[in-house]
Order: structure tokens, then C-alpha cells, then sequence
């Protein structure tokens, strides 16, 4: 997934490292400082570029940030070209490993496009598996650690013991979540992202009051999609999006 400029201006090391650290509203105070000097065109270029597509506001930051946590997401940079290698279709199993459709062994790293479908804003973000066994992983996000315990029939947030996914494999297959259900509507859904569709995903809808979170798990790639849509009297609407736009697992070229 692409990153910011190979080659930063000096004049925005500050402001990439604050972005680095997490510290977006210094980010983007630092660059849209240098964006708006009368200094050399490239530099101004640059900066504002790196506002527009590099640092976020801070609250909407904040608040997807804060939505998309049960995959333990954080605001990065990354730099990972993606290819387009062609995964493997087997056969549909529904007592398929859980591993499969989301795969958590050490290594593996996903960088995805955030969307603000009010602002139209974009972020960056990147998760990857700092360490994980025969029965737990640990998904590692800047200085933020999510913990999942990885049992036979499904694969379980440790922090809040909610299941994210579990067997069969099959449509209606439902569990019970903080505050509502999780259920599996499809098993063979096509879900485009930032550079191609995977087939036959599994996704997943958690319900509860005033939200819905649909979440797409592709065979061999992992969660590629996921939508929070909030609920109020006048409707549902679709309120932000995280789309995978690439992935690398363990030792594995990006794709």
C-alpha cells in the first residue's frame, strides 16, 4: 500500500515523526504550517500533500480509530506494494479452519484505506501479528496490543471474551456479542476493495443498538472489508469504511 513520498523534505521530518508517534493534531499543525509558508514550491507542495492524504484530523482520527479497534487498527505509514496474486478456491468446507479466513500466525500484516463517508476523509492503517501460538495471538498497533484466543470452533477477542468469528461455516450461523448478535449472512460473497474483489467471503453482521458492523473475511487473505453503519429513527446509514488495500502473511511476498 503506498506510504508518503519515498523522499520528504527536510522541512517535514517533524511532522512525519509526530504522525509517527501518533500525535496527528501536531502532524498536521507542523505541515499545515509549512503548507501555507511562502517558502519553495516543492516544500509547499509537499506539505500539503502530506495533510491531505497523511494526517488526518485528529477527531476523526480519533473516533474511526476508536470503531475499528476490535482488529486492534492504528494510524500508520506503510509502504507495501501490492501484487496481484490469484488465491487458491477449494472446494466449500464449513467446518473450514477459522484460520483460513483470518489467518493470525506471526508476521502477518494488513494495511488498509479508512474512509469517513461524511467528510469523504482518508487514513492509512496498519495492523500486524506480533506474536502468536497454537492457542493465542497477539495483534500489535503502535503501543495498542489486542489479544485473541484462538479456540477449535471460533476465534475470540480475550479483552471482552467476544467471539469475531466462529464455525460453521455456514449462513445463520449467530452468537451472542456486548449488547446484540453476530450472525453470518454469506458465504460466497464478492467484496471489491482498493485493488481488487475477493471471492467468496464470509461476512459477518454484529448488530447492536445503534450500530451495525458488517465485516468481510476472504479465504487465504483475511478481514478485506469492514463497514460500521449507525442506526438513529431516521434510518441506517453508512458511516465509515476500512478496505484492504494490502496484506503480507509471515514470510510471504505483499499481495
Amino acid at each position: 500500500m503506498p506510504g508518503p513520498p519515498e523522499t520528504l523534505p527536510a522541512e517535514l521530518d517533524p511532522a512525519e515523526q509526530a504522525f509517527r508517534e501518533g500525535d496527528w493534531a501536531r502532524a498536521r499543525q507542523l505541515a499545515s504550517a509549512l503548507a501555507e509558508s511562502p517558502g519553495e514550491p516543492s516544500t509547499v507542495s509537499a506539505a500539503r500533500e502530506f495533510v491531505s492524504r497523511f494526517a488526518p484530523d485528529p477527531i476523526y482520527a480519533g473516533i474511526l480509530v476508536t470503531a475499528l479497534a476490535l482488529f486492534g487498527l492504528c494510524l500508520s505509514l506503510i509502504g507495501c506494494a501490492p501484487t496481484h496474486k490469484a488465491l487458491q478456491v477449494h472446494p466449500w468446507r464449513t467446518d473450514a479452519p477459522l484460520s483460513d479466513f483470518f489467518p493470525l500466525h506471526e508476521g502477518d500484516t494488513w494495511g488498509y484505506d479508512l474512509i469517513d463517508e461524511a467528510t469523504h476523509d482518508r487514513a492509512f492503517l496498519v495492523n500486524r501479528v506480533a506474536h502468536s501460538d497454537a492457542q493465542k495471538a497477539t495483534i500489535q498497533s503502535g503501543s495498542k496490543v489486542t489479544r485473541y484466543d484462538l479456540r477449535s470452533d471460533a476465534i475470540v477477542r480475550a479483552d471482552s471474551n467476544t467471539m469475531i468469528l466462529r464455525s460453521p461455516l455456514s449462513v445463520g450461523t449467530t452468537w451472542e456479542v456486548p449488547g446484540g448478535r453476530a450472525t453470518i449472512t454469506a458465504i460466497d460473497a464478492t467484496v471489491p476493495t482498493v485493488n481488487r474483489s475477493y471471492p467468496r467471503c464470509v461476512v459477518v453482521e454484529e448488530v447492536t443498538e445503534g450500530r451495525r458492523l458488517a465485516t468481510s473475511y476472504a479465504e487465504g487473505a483475511g478481514p478485506v472489508k469492514i463497514e460500521i453503519y449507525s442506526r438513529d429513527p431516521a434510518g441506517e446509514h453508512l458511516a465509515q469504511r476500512g478496505l484492504l488495500r494490502s496484506f503480507r502473511l509471515g514470510s510471504q511476498p505483499s499481495q
